[in-house]
């Protein structure tokens, strides 16, 4: 069910050339404390095209999930319990997301998609995934940041160009602090599992056993065949389920069962996750007298210009 849909007519400063016909951005988003604050969001797309400039004049598309409401219980506002119950949340908290997806909304550079239940992540993301028309899909979850220090100089025309044209490569993961801790969790997974020099200079893929959802480039007709060939019920992940189906097939079989995905091979990461559930917004932080990092202000800075009002002119309504 799609609430709301809007024409693409973003005016990058850099122009993308024919990436803007093979690559969609898909960002899925939920409610989180900070809503209405824009500030996370926007500094997961700054980051993405600060990172990959081509991309700046790509069609972007928000998977906004649904929610159901809950009454607020007394013993919880006495406590201040802020336990997270996904795909549940208060009328007040409904408000202040309804007022986030109506600000993205309001951008004419994006789409939105908005369900009208909960859904979860892998619905969320299939029912986007129905409004992309090109073959290739960048997918990221809202509370990820790229970092365009480590990814800046990647060819992407190349990558995208030579993903497309071979039947080799199905998914393109970007790495994170938690994906080289999983290669060596997964290590004996991966023992007869071969990487993959691209042409393009200088780049090469590792194995991964498994499809997740970090930040991520993929297929589309891949995601049809193999990803949502799978049955998903509502609230599941993709790396819960058919993800963790992947890796016992690699176990049992090897390379016989390998879908032909990778993850790019970087000496340290390239994407940051900002916690969503916990994110607090610059201002926020200052008013509450917490640390800043100095990364953190300039890319919430850099991201206020992704809004048409600024990120901080939008009010977060919330209380210490």
């Amino acid at each position: 069910w799609h609430l709301m849909t809007f024409s693409h007519s973003y005016s990058g400063a850099c122009d993308g050339g024919d990436l803007d016909t093979l690559v969609t951005i898909v960002i899925v988003t939920s409610p989180i404390a900070s809503n209405p604050n824009t500030e996370m969001f926007d500094r997961c797309m700054n980051g993405i095209f600060r990172s990959f400039p081509p991309l700046r004049n790509c069609p972007i598309i928000a998977a906004c999930d649904g929610v159901q409401i809950i009454e607020e219980s007394s013993n919880s506002k006495k406590s201040g319990a802020t336990k997270r119950i996904f795909g549940k949340c208060t009328r007040d908290n409904y408000e202040r997301y309804d007022r986030f997806c109506q600000e993205l909304a309001s951008r004419c550079w994006l789409q939105v998609d908005r369900q009208s239940e909960w859904q979860g992540f892998a619905l969320t993301l299939r029912s986007a995934l129905k409004l992309v028309k090109t073959p290739v899909v960048m997918v990221l979850p809202h509370d990820y940041e790229l970092m365009p220090d480590v990814l800046s100089a990647i060819d992407l025309r190349s990558v995208i160009h030579e993903m497309i044209e071979t039947s080799d490569i199905n998914y393109i993961g970007l790495p994170n602090p938690q994906s080289f801790k999983m290669r060596l969790r997964h290590s004996t997974a991966l023992t007869n599992l071969e990487g993959l020099n691209m042409i393009s200079e200088g780049i090469r893929l590792e194995p991964l056993v498994m499809w997740k959802e970090n930040p991520h480039f993929a297929k589309v007709e891949a995601y049809r065949t193999i990803v949502f060939s799978h049955r998903f019920k509502r609230g599941q992940f993709i790396e819960d389920t058919l993800g963790q189906e992947m890796l016992a097939a690699i176990k049992e079989r090897g390379n016989e069962a390998f879908y032909n995905l990778y993850l790019l091979s970087m000496e340290e990461p390239c994407s940051f996750h900002m916690d969503g559930p916990r994110y607090l917004p610059i201002d926020e932080k200052r008013k509450r007298g917490y640390a800043i990092q100095v990364f953190e202000i300039e890319a919430a800075k850099q991201a206020e210009d992704l809004s048409g009002t600024g990120a901080k002119a939008i009010t977060t309504g919330m209380t210490k």
